[in-house]
C-alpha cells in the first residue's frame, strides 16, 4: 500500500527528499517519545548512508536500516527480512496506468492528483473482497 507521495524531478536523488517524504506519510503511527526513542523500523538502500540522512530519519522516530544490496537476503530485523522490492512492485504497478508512464501534465498539482488516483485503485485491488 502507497503511504507517501512526493513529485520531484528525475534528476533529484531520494536522499534529498527524504524528510519531505517522512513528513507526508498519512498512516496513523504510534505516538513518539523522546525519552524511549524511536520506536518503527525503516529499511533503507545504500544511498541513505551518511549523518544528515540518519538523523531526519531518527528525528521522525524511525530506527534506520540502511543496508547495502545482497546483504537484505541474509540479515534479519527483529524476525522479518527487510524487502528491498516493495517500492519497485508499486512502480510497476503504476506503469499500468498509461497517463503515468510519461508525465504530459503542467502542473504539479494535476499530476498529483492523478497518483493519488491511481494510488486509490491500486488500494481497491489488494482488498480481498470475500
Amino acid at each position: 500500500m502507497p503511504l507517501a507521495i512526493v513529485i520531484t524531478g528525475a534528476n533529484v536523488h531520494d536522499v534529498k527528499e527524504i524528510e519531505n517524504l517522512l513528513d507526508a506519510v498519512v498512516a496513523v503511527r504510534p505516538a513518539f517519545d523522546y525519552k524511549s526513542g524511536p520506536t518503527e523500523n525503516l529499511c533503507l538502500d545504500k544511498g541513505y548512508v551518511g549523518e544528515p540522512a540518519l538523523e531526519i530519519i531518527v528525528l521522525r522516530g524511525y530506527i534506520p536500516h540502511v543496508v547495502p544490496r545482497g546483504v537484505e537476503k541474509v540479515q534479519i530485523c527483529e524476525g522479518k527480512r527487510a524487502r528491498r522490492w516493495v517500492v519497485e512492485r508499486l512502480h510497476s504497478w503504476f506503469n499500468n496506468f498509461r497517463k503515468l508512464r510519461c508525465r504530459y501534465e503542467k502542473t504539479s498539482v494535476s499530476f498529483l492528483g492523478l497518483l493519488m488516483l491511481a494510488c486509490a485503485f491500486v488500494c481497491f485491488r489488494q482488498i480481498d473482497v470475500i
